[in-house]
């Protein structure tokens, strides 16, 4: 009998590249190429069932209603979605890979799971380090990898900070990078530009604090004189239907 897995995609909003999206589809990709031997069961939000159905034809798609729509609380509420946890159930899956998690995800207790921990950004944004803030956010990060046997992390600096904030931790932690492989139809203009010129740098990030994009801004600004390149930030731009 064939291992059942399930991937929780319900955290994406709309059908939209964005680097969280494309860090769950490289997981699906990753389990593909490992052979026949599993029966996937992607969930998704009502918004997604179209795009998926089209892009991975193969696998069983599990379509949960949107609880509300208004942007402002879309994630929070869907990834804590009631109708999300009676369906996992009743799909019986041996194992839950969560590519995406806060801290309003509504996680399956008595299954196996991998739950993806991206980075700690927000919690190493914090400078006072004994604030109620950031002991906050350290235990609730503590709480989450406490649930799987199985973290999924971006780096090894990522990792290793794991390791730091739970020590106790006695699961496994694995680092799968997340990256951009070749450029997509929305940035084929940057790279236009730059193909003409010297060689570059490309960051795809949005330009918020906590993405940290200042600080490589700051350290090409001591290597430039050093290397040919040309430092290209390129970000999304997106319609906000709130403040």
């Amino acid at each position: 009998m064939k291992q059942k897995i399930g991937i929780d995609f319900t955290y994406i909003m709309d059908d939209t590249a964005t680097g969280i999206r494309k860090y769950g589809e490289e997981i699906l990709e990753g389990l593909t190429k490992l052979g026949n031997n599993y029966e996937i069961v992607l969930f998704v939000n009502d918004a997604l069932e179209k795009a998926f159905k089209e892009k991975f034809p193969e696998y069983k798609i599990v379509v949960i209603k949107f609880v509300l729509k208004d942007v402002r609380y879309v994630r929070r509420i869907n990834v804590f979605n009631p109708l999300k946890t009676i369906a996992m159930k009743k799909e019986q899956c041996d194992l839950i890979i969560y590519p995406y998690i806060c801290k309003y995800t509504k996680i399956i207790k008595k299954s196996k799971k991998i739950i993806a921990i991206l980075d700690l950004i927000p919690l190493d944004m914090i400078k006072d380090k004994t604030s109620s803030k950031y002991n906050k956010i350290k235990n609730e990060n503590i709480k989450t990898m406490n649930k799987s046997k199985t973290i999924v992390t971006i780096s090894e600096y990522s990792k290793k900070r794991l390791n730091e904030i739970n020590p106790k931790f006695k699961g496994e932690i694995v680092v799968i990078p997340s990256s951009v492989s070749k450029p997509k139809e929305t940035i084929k203009d940057v790279f236009e530009i730059t193909k003409t010129r010297n060689p570059y740098i490309f960051s795809i990030n949005s330009f918020l604090k906590h993405k940290n994009q200042i600080t490589l801004v700051k350290a090409f600004e001591i290597i430039k004189n050093q290397i040919p390149h040309n430092l290209v930030l390129v970000r999304k731009t997106r319609k906000r239907t709130c403040k």
